[in-house]
């Protein structure tokens, strides 16, 4: 592991801080949190070589990541449903459509 990586770690984790400033953690929780985080190390290393065209394994990267969400899981991660506002989607989706309209008239001669 890299120096880099393992302070990312400790910042992830939070153990960077003085005892007083972190919230109360039990060690079984501050190791998961580790494990957490060496994982998604892995997991953003082997994004990058993908994006690069370069070959990873597939299986492991897809089990790494389903350790990732076990682990948060464990921690208290929990899916929770993303609230829309629908007329600031009707907004977005206008200023595409008159983006993309626009685009289109500049193209034709």
């Amino acid at each position: 592991m890299r120096i880099s990586e393992s302070r990312e770690l400790v910042s992830i984790a939070g153990l960077g801080q003085d005892r007083d400033q972190r919230p109360a953690l039990s060690e079984a929780q501050i190791s998961l949190i580790k494990r957490a985080a060496a994982i998604e190390c892995q997991l953003e290393e082997q994004e990058g070589r993908l994006s690069q065209g370069e070959q990873v394994d597939l299986d492991k990267f897809g089990r790494a990541a389903l350790h990732l969400r076990r682990i948060l899981e464990s921690l208290g991660l929990e899916r929770k449903q993303k609230v829309i506002n629908a007329d600031q989607m009707a907004n977005d989706v206008q200023q595409l459509l008159s983006y993309f309209g626009n685009e289109a008239n500049e193209a034709s001669p």
